[in-house]
């Protein structure tokens, strides 16, 4: 049961219980511990979700008004892509830092951007 919970050496156990259940509930020595992010004084990064704006050629207004963004503000990031109608966008979302990721569906067809 102690393997089962990464713990080779009895020696790395500070307490070690039997629950009720049958199951093993271990505490290991604080040297033994993995170290955290916290541990090592590093800067948390948050994981970020990706809101649905469009789906298949369908804006997501619910998704805009959360971001206080408009569908002219879409708009504007399509056509800076070189998508010029919705029916070519497959599936586009947008990050809380409101980074837009867009997914064609014929990306073959898509002209990238021109470089000046």
């Amino acid at each position: 049961m102690l393997r089962q919970k990464d713990v080779f050496d009895i020696r790395d156990v500070e307490t070690a219980i039997v629950e009720p259940n049958g199951t093993l509930s271990v505490l290991k020595n604080p040297s033994k511990l993995p170290v955290t992010r916290e541990d090592l004084q590093l800067r948390q990064h948050t994981s970020a979700i990706a809101f649905p704006v469009i789906s298949e050629g369908y804006i997501h207004r619910d998704t805009l008004t959360h971001f206080h963004l408009d569908e002219e503000w879409l708009r504007k990031q399509l056509a800076e892509q070189n998508i010029i109608g919705l029916n070519q966008v497959f599936f586009a979302s947008i990050s809380p830092s409101k980074r837009l990721h867009i997914s064609l569906k014929n990306p073959k067809m898509h002209t990238p951007p021109v470089n000046h």
